[in-house]
């Protein structure tokens, strides 16, 4: 397994092609997100998976067939994008699926390497909602993207009890074919952060 691999989960499998001057068009992808303390040394050291199970993640790594929620981006263009001068920006507002784990001996990469085919039981299940936005600037060739995105909601721990939780993330990514996602060329975190409590705050 390589980094790249995890790393390409926490974009986006499909976008949005070509769109004309104040275009706004409504798309429907597949949409996985990873949190991890640990990738920026923060603690405790939790890891927050969204869109999808650890269990599909783990089947799927080797031939990419990865079982992933569906959810609706926005995206109000300005310009002929991916022209230069164009830019555009998106936002996602979904439900979505959440699983927490603790992971104490690495970060999310090592999380995978060794846990795959023999996954702990989660910390806590349950639904989120999660929020993307952001804004790209194309040069005719390439864009850079900046990009918030955050799940919150109430899960249920393993003792049935509510365990709340918090993820934001705020990224810079460098895209080849600024029409999709498919070619991110590089992802810059410059924050990520996991919040993990129970009964009330």
């Amino acid at each position: 397994m390589t980094g790249a691999a995890i790393a390409a989960l926490t974009v986006s499998v499909a976008a949005p092609g070509q769109a004309s001057p104040d275009d706004v068009t409504r798309t429907e992808i597949e949409l996985i997100r990873i949190y991890d303390n640990a990738l920026l040394n923060n603690a405790p050291d939790w890891v927050v998976i969204v869109g999808a199970t650890a269990a599909d993640i783990c089947a799927g790594l080797d031939d990419g067939d990865i079982p992933a929620s569906t959810v609706t981006r926005v995206v109000h263009a300005q310009g002929d994008v991916p022209e230069a001068g164009s830019s555009d920006r998106y936002s996602i507002t979904a439900t979505v699926p959440v699983e927490l784990y603790r992971y104490k001996k690495g970060d999310v990469f090592d999380f995978f390497e060794r846990r795959c085919g023999n996954l702990p039981r989660p910390r806590a299940t349950g639904d989120g909602h999660f929020r993307e936005w952001g804004t790209s600037v194309y040069d005719g060739e390439t864009g850079v993207r900046d990009e918030q995105n955050s799940v919150c909601g109430t899960l249920t721990g393993r003792n049935g009890r509510p365990v709340h939780v918090r993820a934001y993330a705020k990224s810079t990514l460098y895209v080849t074919d600024p029409a999709t996602d498919a070619e991110v060329e590089e992802q810059d975190v410059e924050q990520l952060l996991v919040q993990v409590w129970k009964g009330t705050r």
